[in-house]
C-alpha cells in the first residue's frame, strides 16, 4: 500500500493544463482555487500544521512541490506527499481537474508502483533541479548550482561508477527522470518500457511530433540526447580497439560491442554520430542501470522484502564487472 493518511486531515492540490491551482479539502469535493500556479508557489495558502498535501510529482509541480517541503521544514504542514503523474492516466476516461483529483484519492499503489511517498530531503534535491531547468537558458546560466545540487546526491557516485561518464549530462538525465518509481507499467513492474519511451530510446525513429516542443518544455529528442551524452561523450574512442576483452571492464561498452557485430577483432572503433542499434541498446542499458541503483538507493537493505533492488551479480555480465561494483559500494563484513 502507499504511504496511510487522514483524509480528513489531507489537501490535495492539482495544477490543470491551464496553471489554475485545483483541491480537494479532506473529504470534500474537487474545486478551483481562482489562484494562478505561480501565484501559488509565491505564497502558498490553505496550509496549517496538521495537513498533509499531496500532489502529482511532475516538473509541472516541480516549484510547488519545493514550496510545500521548505514550509514543512518550517513547521507550517505537517507533510508533503507526491504520486506519479500517471495518476492524470490510469484509471481515467478523459482529462479533467475534477477527475483526476477524485483519482489521487483512489490512487492506493504502493510506492515501488507510484503511489504516494513522503518528500524526502533527495526528492527535494531533484525537484529544485527540475524546477531550474524549466527556465529557458538555464543550464549555461545555473550550471555551478544545478552541479553542486546533483553531488549531493547519493545517486551521483553510483552513476561515476561507469568510465568516462559525463557528469553534466548525467544531471541532466536525473533531473529529468525525478523519480525512477514514475515510469512502473502497473500491470509488469519489472519492464522498463515506459521510462525507455519518455527518455527517447524505445525504438530508432521517433515521429517529428515527438521531437517538437514549445518554450520552456524539453523535448523527448534533447532527452535522448542527454542519454547518449552521458556515457558517449567523454569517452576516448580514438584510443580504443575490439578485442576479446572489449567491454570486461565497461558494461556500457560490453553492450555496444555485442549488438554491433560488424567490428573486427584488433581494429579501432568507431563512435557513430548517429543513433544505431548499438546506441539505441547502449543508451537502455545505461538507464536499466540507473534506474535499478536509484531503486536500491530508495529501498536500501534490510527493506520491507528483504531483497536488495539491484544485485550486481544479476546486471553486470563479467565477474570482473562485479568485483570492481563490489569493491567500489559494498560494505565489507
Amino acid at each position: 500500500m502507499g504511504v496511510l493518511t487522514d483524509e480528513t486531515t489531507t489537501l490535495k492540490l492539482y495544477n490543470s493544463l491551464d496553471d489554475e491551482v485545483w483541491y480537494i479539502s479532506g473529504n470534500g469535493t474537487p474545486r478551483p482555487s481562482n489562484i494562478l500556479y505561480e501565484d501559488y508557489c509565491d505564497s502558498p495558502s490553505f496550509l496549517n500544521k496538521k495537513l498533509t498535501v499531496r500532489l502529482v510529482g511532475d516538473s509541472r509541480n516541480a516549484r510547488m512541490i519545493t514550496a510545500l517541503y521548505e514550509a514543512k521544514v518550517k513547521g507550517e504542514l505537517k507533510d508533503v506527499q507526491v504520486c506519479s503523474p500517471q495518476v492524470e492516466l490510469i484509471n481515467l476516461d478523459e482529462y479533467c481537474p475534477e477527475k483526476v483529483l477524485l483519482n489521487m484519492r483512489r490512487w492506493k499503489y504502493p510506492s515501488t508502483l507510484g503511489g504516494f511517498h513522503s518528500v524526502t530531503k533527495d526528492d527535494h534535491i531533484v525537484y529544485t533541479m527540475s524546477h531550474i531547468l524549466a527556465e529557458p537558458g538555464s543550464v549555461s546560466a545555473n550550471l555551478d548550482v544545478l552541479m553542486a545540487l546533483y553531488e549531493q546526491l547519493p545517486l551521483a557516485k553510483y552513476l561515476r561508477f561507469v568510465p568516462g561518464v559525463n557528469d553534466h549530462a548525467c544531471m541532466l538525465v536525473v533531473a529529468q527522470t525525478i523519480d525512477p518509481r514514475w515510469f512502473v507499467d502497473t500491470f509488469f513492474p519489472n519492464k522498463l518500457s515506459k521510462y525507455y519511451d519518455y527518455m527517447g530510446v524505445n525504438k530508432l525513429k521517433h515521429g517529428l511530433s515527438e521531437e517538437q516542443g514549445h518554450d520552456g518544455v524539453i523535448t523527448k529528442a534533447q532527452r535522448r540526447g542527454f542519454v547518449v551524452s552521458s556515457w558517449q561523450a567523454y569517452k576516448n574512442w580514438d584510443a580504443m580497439l575490439i578485442t576479446p576483452d572489449s567491454g570486461k571492464t565497461d558494461f556500457l561498452l560490453g553492450t555496444y560491442f555485442n549488438v554491433a557485430s560488424s567490428f573486427i577483432s584488433g581494429s579501432p572503433l568507431e563512435r557513430k554520430e548517429y543513433f544505431d542499434e548499438a546506441v539505441l541498446a547502449t543508451c537502455q542499458k545505461f538507464l536499466s542501470y540507473l534506474h535499478g541503483c536509484w531503486l536500491n538507493l530508495l529501498y536500501p537493505m534490510p527493506n520491507p522484502w528483504n531483497e536488495s533492488l539491484f544485485v550486481p551479480e544479476h546486471f553486470f555480465a563479467s565477474p570482473e564487472e562485479v568485483v570492481r561494483f563490489r569493491e567500489t559500494f559494498c560494505k565489507k563484513t
